[in-house]
């Protein structure tokens, strides 16, 4: 086999696009058949199939580089179908290169990341068009794999992430009704796969979800997994990670009066069964340097820090019930520290109103918890 000289496939490859751009060269006949044929010819020259694994056949110097992502936009140029692409890059099988074992899905990505990305972030339904039908979980599995590979690459790369990052996320939020075989597994990594792959649309754009069509799935599936009883705290600190965006949203004025209401009120009865379910009755149950400490540690830390950047009212409430269930909570000084700060930091008139109400219902109300609720909040705060 002679080898391929990709400093001159480069030149060549731009060459012709160049002359078909100012239409002093036709494109080939049948161009996409004709894409088709390079992208096999490309493939057969960069990776050899052994009985083991498949081996590498190029190292990836500049030169080489530049030629091979040179032709590969050269063949999407021409017209190749993605879906004689895109299974590439969800391959599991492992392949031998020169930088160590990967698999052939990311050592693809790895060398066409602006390209596949570029074309990915195309239109919002372009990813939901060409990935075909997910049957199973194992399919699922493979492609938020790739696409969290990719969103990866995303928030990395600053000139992909401007030029292609919300279409990118837009496309995603749009094919989110076939994860349904993810979040509904009662595999805990299947979970977590796509609990990544939200994380990481929130690195790109975390504002995009808030007028996308799929808001309603995403938020109930985050609302549902808070709840769900397989998944411990561990799991869920990581939930909690997203926690100050969708606190936000019980007074975000994108958000349409009735939805937020709606999702308000959703919002809170989960976060009070979260808590009823995951932590323990009295704040002294866990011993410290236990994992059930830290964990407990972690997710009421992860709600102070999201009352602060968030201002949401919910959360304020939900820690004020918190403190108010047990007469000296072994977090109270953190929690009454964030409170303080949540309370200075409040320039917003209505949330203001609010607290005032708040706090005028304890000192002449009838509220089951007056006492604590006065020991407690008002007098420690004052």
């Amino acid at each position: 086999m002679n080898p391929v000289r990709w400093s001159l496939i480069f030149t060549i490859t731009r060459g012709l696009r160049l002359l078909h751009d100012v239409r002093l060269l036709v494109k080939p006949n049948q161009s996409e058949q004709y894409a088709k044929e390079l992208w096999t010819t490309m493939l057969t020259k960069m990776i050899t199939h052994e009985e083991d694994c498949d081996k590498a056949n190029i190292v990836l110097v500049i030169d080489n580089q530049r030629g091979l992502q040179a032709l590969f936009d050269y063949i999407i140029y021409l017209g190749i179908k993605p879906n004689e692409v895109l299974p590439y890059f969800f391959q599991s099988t492992r392949i031998h290169t020169d930088s160590g074992m990967a698999t052939v899905g990311t050592y693809l990505l790895a060398l066409f990341k602006h390209q596949i990305t570029s074309w990915l972030g195309t239109s919002p339904h372009f990813i939901i068009n060409n990935i075909g039908e997910i049957k199973t979980v194992d399919q699922c599995r493979l492609i938020v794999s790739f696409l969290t590979i990719v969103l990866d690459l995303c928030s990395r790369e600053k000139d992909i992430r401007q030029q292609c990052g919300r279409q990118f996320v837009d496309g995603i939020y749009t094919c989110w009704p076939l994860f349904i075989l993810l979040y509904r597994s009662t595999n805990i990594d299947d979970k977590l796969l796509i609990l990544t792959l939200l994380t990481k649309t929130f690195i790109i754009d975390s504002r995009l979800l808030i007028l996308h069509e799929q808001f309603d799935n995403i938020s109930q599936m985050y609302l549902s997994l808070l709840i769900d009883k397989q998944l411990n705290l561990t799991f869920k600190t990581r939930l909690l990670d997203l926690l100050p965006f969708f606190a936000s949203l019980d007074t975000d004025e994108d958000l349409k009066e009735d939805k937020r209401k709606k999702w308000s009120d959703d919002f809170s009865r989960t976060l009070h069964t979260f808590t009823a379910d995951c932590f323990p009755l009295k704040s002294t149950e866990f011993h410290k340097g236990t994992q059930e400490y830290h964990d407990y540690q972690g997710a009421i830390r992860k709600i102070l820090s999201a009352l602060e950047l968030s201002s949401s009212f919910i959360l304020f409430e939900l820690l004020i019930w918190m403190l108010c269930c047990e007469q000296n909570h072994i977090f109270e000084d953190e929690i009454l520290s964030s409170i303080n700060r949540f309370i200075i930091k409040l320039n917003d008139h209505n949330k203001q109103m609010n607290l005032l109400d708040y706090i005028y219902s304890i000192l002449f109300g009838k509220n089951i918890y007056h006492h604590l609720l006065l020991n407690n909040l008002i007098l420690k705060l004052i």
